[in-house]
């Protein structure tokens, strides 16, 4: 439960921010208004690109090795986002280009964590609580965790420091998942 709870925190707290954050923290970069709406949503195809894609190779792969390779993509596309947004080393192109491909990535993760990984950690007779518990704790981060990002953002860091906070979760989960994951495949 604490495996399957940390996982959706990660999807939760990680998907939710760039949703939600996205546009202002592009706003932050200087970016007007009407190019960062702009800029979000060429990003965001990444997503039905990430679930396309998790649908044909989620079955082939061992549960706790898609879960770390998932989170590692995202914690390193955190990092080069923050670093070259943080160095001015990127321009609207390359952004796009990168929040989508970080996109695709999350929406893996999003199909491996909520349909996959987490509700195969439980007996059908426990799933629904076992599962809605570890659901429950995921939405719970997300009351708190803007908090966080609303000050990360506001800091010195910036909106890069906010990726590098998403690279920091997913890192902080990997581990959890190598050191306590089940593996649940098969």
């Amino acid at each position: 439960t604490i495996v399957g709870s940390l996982v959706l925190i990660g999807m939760n707290t990680i998907q939710y921010t760039l949703m939600t954050w996205m546009p202002s923290l592009l706003v932050g970069l200087g970016y007007d208004t009407s190019t960062s709406q702009f800029m979000t949503m060429f990003g965001l195809f990444g997503a039905p690109f990430g679930i396309f894609i998790a649908s044909l190779i989620m079955d082939r792969i061992p549960r706790k090795v898609m879960g770390v390779l998932l989170l590692a993509g995202m914690a390193i596309f955190g990092i080069i986002i923050g670093v070259t947004t943080q160095m001015g080393l990127v321009n609207m192109t390359g952004l796009i280009a990168l929040t989508f491909l970080m996109n695709t990535i999350i929406y893996m993760y999003v199909c491996y964590a909520s349909a996959v990984y987490v509700p195969e950690m439980w007996p059908t007779s426990a799933k629904l609580s076992g599962s809605g518990f570890s659901n429950a704790m995921g939405r719970v981060s997300n009351i708190f965790f803007p908090f966080l990002v609303t000050n990360v953002a506001a800091s010195s860091m910036g909106s890069g420091g906010v990726f590098i906070l998403i690279a920091i979760v997913a890192a902080i989960i990997a581990v959890a998942v190598i050191f306590l994951g089940v593996e649940t495949r098969g």
